[in-house]
């Protein structure tokens, strides 16, 4: 269904699994995350693997998706960089990350070195999960 194959295997994590995790953070996890979970390529390192930020910020690569169950003690661990309403999703290897917005649609890059910047803090990537997938290209972009 994606382009996106894996360099190194994701995690097994069954629907039922992904959605107790879901409800244990008081949210409801994309239909086409979802699927992409269901397929195993949750935790793992995926080819190709570059983005564009936006044009000012360049390029990333995400260095490994996140296995859900890591979730809840990033969030924990780290409550400044999320807030109340991003969910992370994938590393990137600076340790920025790829998010989902809890309270709507939308796939978001959050950049640890521009939290006093609101505007560069977060940047949107993609309206959907299956939208920021198909963009992602091989990480030699820059």
């Amino acid at each position: 269904m994606w382009k996106v194959k894996m360099y190194s295997p994701g995690v097994d994590i069954t629907l039922a699994e992904l959605r107790k995790i879901g409800e244990s953070l008081g949210i409801l996890f994309p239909p086409d995350y979802e699927m992409f979970v269901s397929m195993g390529m949750a935790g793992g390192q995926p080819n190709p693997n570059g983005f564009l930020i936006c044009p000012d910020m360049g390029h990333a690569a995400i260095s490994q998706f996140i296995d859900p169950r890591k979730i809840a003690d990033m969030l924990d661990n780290a409550p400044h960089l999320y807030g109340s309403d991003l969910i992370p999703v994938a590393q990137e290897g600076t340790g920025d990350n790829v998010c989902f917005n809890r309270n709507s649609s939308g796939v978001y890059y959050v950049a640890h070195d521009y939290l006093d910047d609101p505007e560069r803090a977060r940047t949107l990537l993609a309206p959907t999960w299956s939208d920021f997938i198909e963009g992602v290209e091989p990480d030699s972009l820059d």
